[in-house]
């Protein structure tokens, strides 16, 4: 934040308690209100006067929490306005078409219009300038808008808007209706004595039907329909007889309808209406809306405990008394309750309750008696399961926890797995051994100033119970402070020196989230500036729903030939209930035969240990590929000391000797030893560490598994701030800098030492001495994550002097995983690509761990070993899987013998075929490149051993050629001339020729090639590199599988892609495959699919999307027994026998019966279309006339198949001149079959 006032920055994002600029963290959306930014996005607070209001709530909200502020809330009421039109709607993008729906016309004199649209659509009426109607679509989507009548005819105004979509201006036409016009004018309805409709009920439906038409409307009748699986029609039809003119007439129950007993609770429905009165038809309809009960488990209390204190624990009886919530809009009557549990420490006395009857939103408790074992731990969770029934076959069932005794958190684990906790602010609390009870409590964080440390946890408590917890401050009084909040309202606040002291706060049932936060102010830092929190006891609460992390495999080995690379999957599965976060942590291992010993010298006390040094001024690389190098070597970095005493941050604290100041942010993600790091500590010590709060005066040789790790050691000694000098730190973009300024070392040590490190965002890090004092006493060097490999430059030896620069640089790594983090959900699992990299690596063995950190409370680090092996020429194993019958095989590996039958020996002999220009020829030698046709007598596979081979050069034919690939799997290959054809890389499989996305070692494929020519087969290819085409063409089409394979039909492809949906030639006989006649897998209309089936029975599936719904009909013809399938929608066929082939048509669907549809679109101007449908071939004619009975136009005349037609009338006459506006009247002749409708032609 960067704004003048902190309240700018609460109106803009939202209320969040900040702290000076809050040292650079900005909190995420989940953290702050809603502001006049993030507003219009989540809710209503859409126009320009709404924003003001919604920026001036969180500023009034800061205050109400008292977080910190500049200004008063009242000011902003008062000076933010807008000076325009405060209903003025910014559009965030292109706005959404609103999908809307309304009267063709308005007739005069009628009192309402009705309106379908989006939900949250405004609608508004008016006429010559005068507003007669408005009103808000609701959630049915639908509205009969009430407006005052119009009384002449002209143009009515339409205009619907709504927030994010498009507006809606249109005109109807406002006309007299000539003849009669019924519609619904009301309606009510009768279920079970009142009003509302309800799960189960008989629903009875009294209408009142209105003629706003001009004439009398005789032998009324209107008839409903419903397309609701929850709604069943008892009486759909009712007669009206003579309705006159501005009249109406009410029938009493006069329909009825029955609700589910599974109807959803706010269920909206239709009931259609269709009015009739002689010729004439209107549609109409009605919306309701059913309820049923939501029943669910409420407020759990314990009462009538042994004890008194409301909770159970061991040893003792309870009630337990369940408080039922109805949210449902319906009653539920006669409810019967039943408890049970499968725990074996509890006992249920008395385990059933009723109830008369549970009102809708409304609630009631019931009561069971337990007992608890006295074996029974403190601490432990009982689930409870709950079975509800109630009259109308209403079931349910809901479970809750209760605890035992006390739900504690004493963090006693030595970590934070015990419950959810998560981590806020500018650094993450840690573990301490500063406890109130046991061995551990929580610390928080090592901040700077203006900066928090928070951690939080959300819990659902599972009844009315209290929150302590035992609390320890050390800072500056009155400044710094130590905040407990639960869900956002701070319940207390200290700081100073406060020793151990219990805090307790009242908690109410449901969701809540606890926070603790240390915060501090702008400057001084006093005591150890932290907090300390330790047993926690909770109200009862839910079982946290911890992850259940698995990895496989559990150790990986890769045989890589020098220069070569390998590819590895690691999977990490969660089998729990919550949300697995997942990191990794990649330790080489270290070439020295042991670590160094670790030696802790007394403070003060002179170190006698022998010191090393390097003999060059450069050195590496370590295991992992460092190097470094200082500014004597002639290749060396320049010294070039970068002064930040003037525009750094100081560190500071009460005692600063031995200390650590953390987590604080790089400003960027930093790689280092293959892990990503963007916050590091740093210690007064002269080193940093990215994981590391160790504070360790006594300097070690390096690697060294005791901690400091990922170490960056620049002047590792025991130094002492305390006694002068300064610690700064400085971050730009693309670097971080710390410098210690003249820091004397501890006691008589000597010094001061002034030395800084610059750690870049491009990997690499300096160290530079500006001034050196007294360097034969300290360790310099980097150490990884788990001091297994680093490098060490000088230990306890002269060798740093004044103006020296060290830089410390890597070669790419040898071992990388692809995600470093990530989120897995319950049930789910997530592949980690695992890549060796020999190509900067001699021959040997190298050894490394992949370390996986969890929130898996019972495996919070999982250690993968690693071995890879480098070798000149590695001679390998690798399994080919095989399938009974016809395979496409090829050469995995290089072998001295590749005789078919020394690869492949379970194969059947003289069965390997190649293609080539003369089609099938037969091969007793494999070729690395080459794809063969081989059979097997039954399912199996066979270990081949050879030389791996990254790169082949594959020679390519024009038409279709048989390859395979290098040693490892890859998904494309090199094209240089662009001759592969996209889309056309087959592979062969039980159930035919399938596209394939790589090509696998062992594995034959078809690939077909625009002309002869090469292309280069590589491991380091990861995607063909060839032209881009669009191969769209079916991804809409119609589909039919025959066991599996899939064909596609009902679309057509364009030439220029007709080559890559065509078919590999037909495999050997004994071979699947399924193709149309033309050796294509799709067509457009008819054609002959051919199959080759080696089994008796066919599954055929298919789905049919284009043409369904269009008078259209697939149908697959067996030409051997003649029977038609007609293929509508999705479904599957089982067909016997031997099939060779089949017929797919596309023929015409054939109507019922002799029909006319209305006119589309009506009132039209001047183009309309007339639907009509034919049951049989006929003559016919289609006329139109004027109310007069004169003849206008004759559309058709002559003989008509049978089949659906569909007329254009563009509004002119037999002579093609336009005629006037107004009603006509068009006619469909027969046979004996005549139909008349109206329509209204409007200019």
């Amino acid at each position: 934040p960067s704004s003048y006032w902190f309240e700018d920055f609460y109106w803009a994002v939202g209320a969040f308690p900040i702290s000076g600029d809050n040292g650079g963290y900005v909190p995420t959306y989940e953290e702050t209100s809603w502001g006049l930014f993030d507003g219009p996005f989540t809710s209503e607070y859409v126009s320009t006067d709404a924003l003001v209001f919604v920026g001036n709530l969180a500023v009034t909200e800061v205050d109400i929490q008292g977080y910190p502020s500049h200004s008063s809330p009242l000011y902003y009421w008062q000076a933010y306005n807008v000076l325009g039109d405060p209903s003025l709607v910014i559009y965030q993008t292109q706005g959404e078409v609103n999908n809307v729906n309304y009267m063709d016309v308005l007739p005069i004199g009628i009192d309402f219009f009705e309106v379908s649209a989006e939900p949250g659509s405004y609608v508004a009426i008016s006429f010559n300038g005068t507003l007669h109607g408005t009103a808000m679509i609701g959630e049915q989507g639908i509205v009969e808008v009430p407006i005052t009548p119009i009384y002449e005819p002209g143009m009515a105004d339409v205009v619907i808007t709504k927030p994010q979509f498009q507006p809606v201006m249109n005109q109807v036409l406002v006309t007299p209706l000539d003849g009669p016009y019924v519609t619904i004018d009301e309606f009510t309805v009768d279920a079970g004595g009142d009003g509302v409709v309800e799960f189960g009920e008989t629903v009875l439906i009294t209408v009142t039907l209105e003629n706003v038409g001009s004439d009398p409307a005789t032998d009324v009748e209107m008839t409903l329909s419903e397309d609701d699986e929850y709604i069943t029609l008892m009486d759909d039809s009712e007669e009206f007889g003579t309705i006159l003119p501005e009249g109406t007439f009410s029938q009493t129950y006069a329909y009825s309808f029955i609700v589910s007993n599974s109807v959803p609770d706010d269920h909206l429905f239709e009931l259609a209406a269709s009015i009739t009165a002689d010729e004439d038809t209107w549609e109409s309809s009605m919306h309701m809306t059913a309820y049923a009960p939501v029943i669910s488990a409420g407020t759990i209390q314990v009462t009538n405990d042994d004890n008194g204190n409301g909770r159970l624990d061991p040893g003792e009886s309870a009630d337990i008394g369940v408080t039922l919530d109805n949210d449902g809009g319906a009653v539920a009557r006669n409810l019967s309750v039943f408890l049970s549990t499968s725990d074996p420490f509890l006992t249920i006395n008395v385990d059933s309750d009723t109830l008369e009857s549970l009102e809708a939103y409304s609630n009631a408790q019931v009561i069971f008696s337990v007992s608890v074992s006295e074996d029974t731990e403190i601490g432990h969770n009982v689930l409870f399961d709950l079975s509800i029934s109630a009259d109308n076959d209403y079931n349910t069932t809901d479970s809750f926890t209760l605890s035992v005794g006390l739900v504690l958190e004493d963090f006693e684990m030595g970590s934070f797995a015990g419950y959810p906790w998560e981590f806020g602010g500018n650094g993450p609390w840690t573990i301490s051994t500063e406890a109130y009870e046991g061995t551990y409590s929580a610390q928080s964080g090592a901040i700077a100033n203006n900066q928090t440390s928070e951690m939080y946890v959300s819990v659902n408590v599972t009844t009315d119970g209290e929150i302590s917890f035992y609390y320890k401050v050390s800072s500056e009084a009155s400044y710094d402070y130590l905040r407990f909040y639960i869900d956002g309202s701070e319940m207390g606040a200290w700081s100073g020196e406060v020793n151990w002291l219990q805090a307790a706060y009242p908690v109410s049932q449901g969701e809540h989230t606890f926070r603790w936060k240390y915060e501090k102010d702008w400057t001084v830092s006093n005591g150890s500036d932290c907090a300390w929190i330790d047993y926690i006891i909770f109200p009862s609460v839910s079982p946290p729903q911890y992850p259940d992390i698995s990895v496989t495999p559990m150790s990986l080995e890769a045989n890589v030939e020098s220069g070569g690379t390998a590819e590895e999957n690691l999977t990490i599965a969660n089998s729990g209930e919550g949300v697995l976060n997942y990191s990794v942590i990649i330790a080489t291992g270290s070439r020295q035969s042991a670590d160094f010993i670790s030696y802790k010298l007394g403070k003060g006390e002179v170190d006698t240990r022998p010191g090393l040094r390097s003999e060059k001024d450069f050195g590496g690389p370590d295991e992992f590929g460092y190097y470094w190098i200082d500014n004597d070597e002639e290749n060396g970095p320049d010294y070039d000391w970068i002064e930040i005493n003037s525009v750094g941050i100081a560190l500071t604290g009460d005692s600063m000797d031995d200390y650590s100041w953390g987590s604080i942010d790089l400003g960027f993600d930093f790689s280092f030893y293959g892990n990503m790091y963007d916050m590091v500590n740093i210690c007064s010590n002269g080193f940093i560490t990215f994981t590391s709060s160790s504070t360790t005066y006594s300097n070690q040789e390096i690697p060294n598994a005791g901690e400091p790790n990922t170490l960056l050691a620049l002047f590792w000694d025991d130094l002492n701030p305390n006694n002068g000098g300064t610690i700064y730190y400085h971050g730009e973009f693309d670097r971080f800098i710390v410098e210690w300024d003249s820091v004397p070392h501890y006691g008589n040590g000597g010094g001061p030492e002034t030395f800084q490190v610059i750690i870049n965002a491009n990997g690499t890090i300096i160290y530079q001495y500006k001034t050196v004092d007294t360097g034969d006493g300290c360790t310099v060097g980097i150490e990884n994550a788990t001091g297994t490999d680093g490098l060490q430059v000088v230990f306890n030896s002269s060798y740093l002097h004044d103006e020296m620069a060290i830089l410390f640089y890597a070669e790419d790594p040898w071992l990388t995983v692809s995600p470093m983090s990530g989120s897995i959900d319950p049930d789910g699992s997530a592949n980690l690509m695992v890549t060796f990299n020999a190509e900067e690596l001699e021959e040997g063995e190298y050894t490394a761990s992949i370390i996986i950190s969890s929130n898996d409370p019972d495996e919070y680090n999982i250690s993968v070993p690693v071995i890879l092996t480098v070798g000149a020429d590695m001679i390998v194993e690798m399994t080919v899987d095989h399938f009974e019958n016809w395979n496409m095989v090829g050469l995995p590996l290089a072998m001295e013998d590749a005789n078919v039958m020394s690869v492949f020996p379970d194969a059947v002999e003289n069965t390997m075929y190649s293609f080539g220009e003369n089609g099938y020829e037969q091969e007793q030698e494999l070729a690395m490149g080459a794809g063969y046709w081989l059979r097997f007598d039954e399912e199996g596979s066979n270990t081949i051993s050879g030389e791996m081979v990254s790169e082949i050069t594959v020679n390519l034919l024009e038409n279709w050629n048989m390859i395979s690939g290098c040693s490892e799997s890859n998904s494309g290959w090199i094209d240089p001339d662009e001759l592969v054809i996209p889309n056309t890389l087959y592979s062969f499989g039980e159930n035919g020729y399938e596209n394939a996305n790589s090509i696998e070692p062992g594995l034959g494929y078809w690939v077909r090639s625009y002309g002869v020519g090469q292309i280069i087969i590589s491991s380091d290819i990861g995607l063909t590199k060839s032209k881009p085409v669009s191969l769209d063409g079916i991804k809409y089409a119609n589909t039919i599988s025959f066991n599996g394979n899939t064909l596609y039909f009902g679309v057509e492809i364009p030439d220029r892609e007709a080559l890559s949906y065509g078919l590999p030639p037909k495999p050997p006989a004994g071979g699947f495959d399924v193709r149309f006649a033309d050796n294509m897998k799709c067509m457009k209309e008819s054609g002959m699919i051919e199959i080759m089936n080696n089994s008796d029975q066919l599954i055929i599936s298919y789905n049919v999307k284009i043409d369904d719904a269009k008078h259209i009909n697939w149908v697959l013809i067996n030409p051997v027994t003649h029977e038609e399938f007609t293929l509508t929608r999705q479904g599957v066929l089982e067909v016997s026998g031997e099939i060779s082939n089949f017929e797919l048509r596309k023929v015409p669907e054939i109507p019922e019966s002799f029909s006319l549809s209305q006119n589309y679109p009506n009132p039209f101007n001047p183009v309309t279309q007339i639907q009509f449908e034919l049951p049989r071939d006929d003559k016919i004619s289609l006329k139109v006339y004027n109310l007069k009975g004169e003849e206008v136009r004759n559309l058709v005349s002559g003989t008509y198949r049978a089949g659906y037609h569909t007329i254009r009338w563009n509004g002119t006459n037999q002579d093609s001149e336009p005629v006037a506006s107004g009603v006509y009247i068009y006619m469909l002749e027969a046979g004996t079959f005549h139909s008349v409708k109206k329509m209204l032609l409007m200019k």
